[in-house]
């Protein structure tokens, strides 16, 4: 099968290869950033009141904010 999504769960760590799009729910960005806005972060329990989407984007930032940042190669 071709065309599907790879997935991760992040509550098991496992990975879902190649899931069709008719088994996909879109999550409204006001859901996931309401989620983000009002979590209590520094709670223990804090990502269990939090949707998996939430998760995943704050995962994503925290990557991308402790990447170094790289420069274009030069031109020559």
């Amino acid at each position: 099968m071709t065309g599907g999504y790879d997935l991760f769960a992040l509550v098991s760590g496992r990975v879902i290869s190649q899931v069709r799009s008719d088994y996909m729910r879109l999550l409204p960005p006001a859901d996931a950033m309401r989620d983000i806005d009002t979590a209590p972060l520094h709670a223990d329990a804090a990502a269990d009141d939090m949707t998996a989407a939430a998760m995943a984007w704050l995962t994503r930032q925290h990557a991308i904010a402790n990447t170094t940042p790289e420069l274009p190669a030069p031109r020559g």
